[in-house]
């Protein structure tokens, strides 16, 4: 067989094989890379390489445990609706002036990540600044991020730039600074 004839199968061959083991499908306002029957949120994965690159965390603060703010955040939360979300356990928290993001888990709720700001002495939850939910197949960052921006339009927008999940499948991957 000749060289070129040899060279222009092994393409042919390669293209055909990628072909049948990717697809892209639109989802949800979405599109997702397929893989072999598994969805990839491929377009959320560039979003957050593009984020991680421009934002700016200069201004954004990790509190530690014993921040006094987080402990009156966390009573105005346990309060919003209870019996069931008595139980809330902070997991991270992000500060920035008077605004306060929280990433938080219940005993029978599903986690979820609070907008709050502050009203005097007070800290109260932004009207519509609640995400609550799974993101799958969507990666949670960028789903989340895009949500809380659109329902709270004034939150500052390195707040949420900011903003990495602290729970992942596999559990916990960082806390609130010590």
């Amino acid at each position: 067989m000749k060289p070129h004839v040899a060279l222009s199968a092994l393409i042919v061959t390669f293209i055909a094989v990628t072909v049948s083991h990717l697809d892209w499908v639109q989802a949800d306002g979405g599109h997702l890379l397929v893989v072999d029957g598994r969805p990839v949120d491929a377009e959320g994965w560039l979003r957050n390489q593009f984020n991680s690159l421009r934002r700016n965390c200069a201004e954004v603060k990790v509190p530690k445990q014993d921040d006094e703010r987080l402990a009156l955040a966390l009573r105005t939360l346990k309060e919003y609706s209870a019996p069931a979300s008595q139980s809330a356990r902070l997991v991270a928290a992000s500060v920035r002036g008077d605004w306060m993001l929280l990433e938080v888990e219940f005993e029978t709720l599903l986690p979820a990540v609070v907008v709050m700001q502050k009203t005097g002495s007070n800290w109260v939850i932004a009207p519509r600044g609640i995400w609550s939910g799974q993101t799958y197949p969507w990666l949670a960052a960028t789903t989340i991020r895009a949500y809380l921006a659109r329902q709270v339009e004034s939150v500052p927008s390195d707040l949420l730039a900011c903003f990495d999940p602290a729970v992942s499948a596999s559990g916990p991957s960082r806390n609130l600074a010590p």
